[in-house]
């Protein structure tokens, strides 16, 4: 049984309709492309840039069910990380670099996206000593140890409590870690700011002679986000630059470069206007999108520009509609199935 083959004459006749009927129409194609535009248009202000790593992994994943379930019923949260140290002889075991941290540990602790439960230091860590006559665990810093006596009992007891080597205090007692839980629904931008409250406030509160670094996986992820924004706002422009020189050599007229640059201007304006509108977030793996699409947007238009204007060279003086006609009756079939290949 023989297979049907299609006809490439009908293909083609078929395909010449809609550029031929937008030749005859400009000003309706127009009006329908900048409806389209505007219409998409409100969405970028609904989109949404997520670098969270939890935005990479398909959220009715088992493991991510599992573990959603387990940080609700614990209250589990993304920890940063206030990282302070210390080029005293003794350490952190001096009264300023102790007075720092209970300070700012207080201050985190005072934050309304935070509380006080989840704050971990040596300041709010509990150590097996009692206020007198109760049951009550004292914490490592209560009382804030001053003299000698008090900060050899402190190294002593923080010794004692092996598990806070390596997790709240270095090995070699020369920094020491306060831990702030971040809530999840924090966006990327609010995590940038309380990033920023974190630094300022632990800045602010340490001792002189100490160094502070605010660092884990939410500032990272959070940071990441601003980076691509700002490398982006250099990269577009320069990538549209490039461009428009290539379409200005290609084919010679400031109308050329203009319509590349409006196309490529409505293409970003209404891809993110409609990611925006469905709820697709701009994720770390496709940050890089305007790029591309600034990129692939030129790409047919090269080809139509560089025939228009050899077909140009050859027509009479008022031939410009003709060899207008004649470009797309040519290029419309290389140009579909390009587009369709990439698309896929």
């Amino acid at each position: 049984m023989s297979t049907p083959v299609a006809d490439p004459a009908r293909l083609e006749r078929a395909l010449r309709i809609l550029p031929r009927a937008c030749i005859r129409r400009p000003r309706m194609t127009l009006a329908v492309l900048l409806t389209l535009v505007l219409g998409a248009l409100p969405g970028l202000s609904r989109l949404q840039l997520r670098t969270d790593g939890n935005a990479l992994v398909p959220q009715n994943d088992p493991a991510v069910i599992l573990d959603d379930a387990i940080r609700r019923d614990f209250d589990l949260r993304d920890s940063i990380v206030v990282f302070i140290s210390s080029d005293h002889p003794d350490g952190i075991y001096n009264a300023e670099t102790l007075r720092g941290v209970t300070e700012i540990s207080e201050a985190l602790a005072g934050f309304p996206d935070i509380g006080r439960e989840h704050v971990m230091s040596l300041a709010t860590e509990r150590r097996d000593r009692v206020y007198p006559g109760t049951l009550k665990f004292r914490p490592f810093l209560d009382p804030l140890p001053t003299s000698s006596d008090e900060l050899q009992r402190l190294r002593s007891d923080v010794g004692a409590a092996d598990i806070l080597h390596g997790t709240l205090v270095s090995l070699d007692s020369r920094s020491t870690a306060i831990l702030v839980g971040v809530p999840q629904a924090v966006g990327t931008g609010d995590r940038v700011a309380l990033y920023r409250r974190i630094l300022q406030t632990a800045q602010t509160l340490r001792a002189p002679a100490d160094r502070v670094v605010v660092v884990g996986a939410p500032v990272a992820e959070a940071l990441l986000g601003t980076h691509l924004l700002a490398d982006l706002s250099r990269l577009v422009p320069l990538a549209v630059l490039l461009l428009a020189a290539i379409v200005w050599v290609g084919c010679g007229r400031l109308w050329g470069v203009v319509l590349a640059v409006t196309e490529i201007g409505a293409s970003l304006l209404w891809t993110f206007g409609v990611m925006g509108w469905i709820g697709s977030p701009v994720y770390l793996t496709i940050a890089v999108l305007p790029v591309i699409l600034t990129t692939l947007c030129l790409a047919d238009e090269i080809h139509i520009f560089w025939h228009y204007q050899r077909v140009l060279e050859h027509a009479p003086p008022d031939g410009a509609h003709a060899a207008l006609v004649a470009t797309m009756d040519r290029m419309v079939r290389p140009i579909v199935l390009t587009s369709l290949s990439t698309a896929m």
